[in-house]
């Protein structure tokens, strides 16, 4: 919740202060009904998928480096 900043934190070294009033807050919050979404994918996450599939296309290792089917 702090990385998505969510909640307000402030990092002392390796640990996170948080106020007892915001934590509270945060509490009484409404949450949307049902489950949460799924995270999609990033465009740059896509073409870096993209670009090693072609670079191995292009080594010729393509069917090497896949799993064994099940």
């Amino acid at each position: 919740m702090l990385a998505r900043q969510r909640l307000y934190g402030t990092k002392i070294g390796p640990v996170w202060a948080i106020y007892p009033d915001d934590v509270e807050a945060f509490k009484r919050t409404r949450r949307p009904p049902g489950r949460p979404r799924k995270l999609t994918v990033k465009a740059t996450h896509r073409s870096s998928v993209a670009q090693i599939e072609r670079e191995r296309g292009r080594a010729g290792t393509k069917r090497l480096l896949r799993n064994p089917p099940r």
